[in-house]
């Protein structure tokens, strides 16, 4: 880490510069597309993805027109949590339902699962899909499994751009998102180890 940016600065910056990106009323963690409002009216397809600060530009900066309806940012590589997911979706509730997007990390898999547990429980239409697309993970029986990467903005792409048609069912897109997980695939490679805030670099 050659740089750290508090990621409320981070989420005011983004917001500031672009106009079609506005603060949920209720969460100011939350990310929404400026439209949302007559997206969600019109009932199609709300898509969602979040996960900690540090990823960027993942989530948030894929909010927008053909791609997210909502993000939701942690802190700095910490999930957000499950209640800010719920904020997210209730702000975007919509007839054709919700897709939530994570990258495999354990705590965004907890805290994006209930919240969407709470969702299904209040009535309404929700999946959650996990991209953990990581080929450098060889053997998943001693490993939380692999980390989503690079594939991540191409499934959101996809899926965003099949839900801003209006043609296609939750189903429809939750089918095509897990057939694009599935074969895609990521190397990760750095020049420097990682580090996080307050430690040392692993070495």
């Amino acid at each position: 880490m050659n740089h750290l940016m508090q990621s409320t600065d981070a989420l005011n910056g983004l917001v500031n510069a672009s106009e079609g990106i506005v603060f949920d009323k209720k969460c100011r963690r939350v990310t929404l597309r400026s439209d949302y409002d007559e997206y969600c009216a019109k009932g199609l397809v709300s898509l969602i993805a979040g996960g900690g600060s540090g990823h960027e530009p993942y989530a948030a900066g894929y909010v927008g027109r053909g791609m997210l309806t909502a993000a939701v940012s942690g802190n700095v590589f910490a999930s957000p949590p499950s209640r800010h997911v719920s904020a997210a979706l209730d702000s975007t509730t919509t007839k054709g339902g919700s897709i939530l997007f994570i990258i495999n990390y354990t705590g965004d898999r907890l805290n994006f699962g209930l919240a969407a547990e709470r969702y299904l429980a209040a009535g309404h239409h929700v999946k959650m899909i996990s991209i953990a697309d990581d080929v450098a993970i060889e053997s998943l029986s001693n490993t939380v499994g692999r980390r989503g990467l690079a594939a991540a903005v191409l499934i959101i792409k996809i899926a965003g751009a099949m839900a801003e048609s209006g043609k296609y069912t939750i189903e429809q897109i939750e089918s095509k998102a897990n057939r694009l997980k599935e074969n895609a695939g990521t190397m990760g490679v750095s020049l420097y180890p990682c580090s996080l805030p307050g430690f040392w670099p692993n070495i």
